[in-house]
């Protein structure tokens, strides 16, 4: 799927959601991303690699916070 990046002001950003809404765009597609020491994107890049490659997986909070319980 094609990626744009884009810079918004944060006084647009509702604005952006409603046009992206209108497109035909879930919420899920729409990444905000704020600015973050280059460290910290380095880390969000490298997992996001491992994700999209399929070396990682998504796991909700709740059901992650019970096997950490379950295992103690």
């Amino acid at each position: 799927m094609p990626q744009i990046t884009l810079n918004i002001p944060s006084e647009k950003l509702e604005l952006l959601k409603e046009v992206s809404e209108a497109m035909g765009l879930e919420s899920a597609e729409l990444n905000l991303i704020s600015e973050s020491p280059e460290w910290h994107q380095n880390v969000l890049n490298e997992r996001m690699e491992k994700f999209q490659s399929g070396h990682s997986k998504l796991r909700i909070w709740e059901d992650f916070k019970k096997k950490i319980i379950d295992n103690r």
